[in-house]
């Protein structure tokens, strides 16, 4: 759980973390049971194919679900309007 005393590094890891595995389980959910039945097969070549589409998909979900990248010394500031 995250407190106001984590520094934000931290925290921000542990989304990354929790993106990750969220997105490898959302992309398995599909290919996994498809990569099963291809090595079960012995098909070498469309098992391959079907695994590199598991970790492109596996990335877009981590793409969609990751929190945003900060810089180093950047803080996070309020919205304002320009006048």
């Amino acid at each position: 759980m995250n407190t106001p005393s984590d520094p934000p590094e931290d925290r921000q890891r542990r989304r990354q973390i929790l993106a990750f595995t969220t997105a490898m389980i959302m992309s398995g959910a599909l290919f996994a049971p498809w990569l099963w039945t291809l090595y079960r097969d012995g098909s070498v070549f469309f098992l391959l194919i079907v695994a590199l589409m598991w970790l492109a998909i596996g990335r877009f979900c981590y793409q969609w679900l990751a929190p945003p990248a900060r810089k180093q010394n950047e803080r996070p500031e309020a919205a304002r309007e320009e006048d």
